[in-house]
């Protein structure tokens, strides 16, 4: 299998015309000019037959460029619609369902948001036809994950290994490997996770992406603070400051401040109080993300101050 693989939605489909015309070859260039790729994949769709191969293809793009942008612009009224198509290739149902998925759990209709992310899963583990891209699959670990289904995202998980075992290019890997890293942490396989954390941190080192580095740096920080193994916790957790420093500057970001809250949480059980306590005197609580508020209201208790009120979150 090629090293760089494309899309799954290539591997199932007859290339003609409007396809031909499309300069991206792979969902990961598309995303990365996501903007271009809308466009151009807009402009294209109008001279595709609705329903046709090309224009399944097209939309596979296009969709996924729109949710990637904005979300919002992609609505439950269109959304459904494309669910509906029954006679769409299981590529594309993959696709939109996942897409449809999110969207329902973010609007709070869980209940259909969870049938959806099921019939994704259960439709791209049926498939032996084609190899599952990567990406897909980690947007449906990801999705079992947000609901706490840990045995769906372990078995999942799992049979990602399987498929994607001849795929050999760390950088295709490295959001699925993110994602089944993420599965370990909540189930507190700690060595699994630090495993596939380290495989993402090595896929990014290779590419120098210092954004994307921080965010495996600072998970891999985590996981041997769970571990209570505080010294390389306190050396990932610097190293994701400094590949944050690297891609941002001086721009203060709320991934800034949930870095700093771990170091002086570190801080605080290495008996470093005074240190802790001069951390969080810098710590804006407007940058603080509402996910990482309870670590900060149990700090500033621990520092003995007033921990910022409840409507903060």
């Amino acid at each position: 299998m090629r090293d760089t693989i494309r899309i799954i939605i290539s591997l199932s489909f007859l290339i003609s015309g409007s396809v031909n015309a499309l300069s991206y070859t792979s969902l990961d260039s598309c995303l990365a000019s996501a903007v271009d790729c809308k466009n151009e994949t807009r402009q294209l769709l109008k001279n595709t037959a609705a329903g046709s191969r090309d224009w399944y293809m097209l939309m596979y793009y296009n969709l996924s460029a729109r949710w990637d942008l904005d979300n919002l612009s992609l609505t439950r009224q269109e959304l459904s619609g494309y669910a509906d198509m029954t006679d769409a290739p299981d590529v594309f149902k993959i696709v939109v369902y996942t897409i449809y998925a999110k969207k329902l759990l973010s609007s709070g209709e869980t209940e259909q948001g969870t049938e959806y992310a099921h019939l994704a899963r259960d439709l791209i583990m049926r498939s032996a036809e084609y190899a599952p891209d990567p990406r897909r699959l980690a947007e449906l670990i990801i999705l079992h994950n947000y609901l706490k289904d840990y045995d769906a995202a372990s078995e999942l998980a799992d049979w990602a290994v399987r498929r994607t075992e001849n795929i050999r290019n760390p950088d295709a890997k490295a959001p699925l490997h993110m994602a089944i890293a993420h599965v370990a942490f909540f189930i507190k396989d700690y060595d699994k996770a630090l495993q596939y954390y380290g495989y993402v941190a090595e896929a990014h080192e290779h590419k120098n992406e210092p954004l994307q580095l921080s965010n495996a740096y600072s998970s891999l920080g985590v996981v041997y603070l769970h571990k209570e193994e505080y010294k390389p916790a306190r050396y990932y957790l610097k190293q994701a400051g400094h590949a944050l420093d690297q891609a941002l500057g001086t721009y203060e970001t709320g991934d800034k401040t949930y870095i700093r809250l771990r170091i002086a949480e570190l801080d605080f059980i290495e008996g470093k109080k005074e240190a802790a306590i001069a951390a969080l005197a810098k710590i804006d609580p407007g940058k603080v993300h509402k996910h990482h508020m309870p670590l900060y209201r149990k700090l500033q208790t621990q520092a003995g101050q007033s921990p910022p009120p409840m409507e903060m979150r």
